[in-house]
């Protein structure tokens, strides 16, 4: 999953802009298009010339249940395992 903000280098006092966590291949040209420009709409001052700073941030989601699998094992020996890892 991969969220993306868009804030302003030189004027800090504009609120930062977010994209919504999606998987990788969602993430396209006009998703950024589209979010920009309800900014534009909006009361924030973005400035043609003004140098934005892009800010990914990276989620690797889990996968499964988080279950170790027993095969056979007793509980006892199990719960040593997860205990080390």
């Amino acid at each position: 999953m991969i969220g993306v903000t868009i804030s302003n280098e030189l004027n800090l006092q504009d609120r930062a802009i977010g994209i919504s966590f999606r998987r990788k291949d969602q993430i396209k040209g006009d998703v950024f298009w589209s979010v920009f420009e309800k900014v534009a709409q909006s009361s924030a001052r973005f400035n043609a010339l003004d140098k934005l700073v892009m800010t990914v941030h990276s989620v690797k989601m889990p996968n499964g249940l988080g279950r170790i699998a027993t095969k056979g094992r007793p509980l006892e020996s199990m719960v040593h395992l997860k205990i080390v890892s």
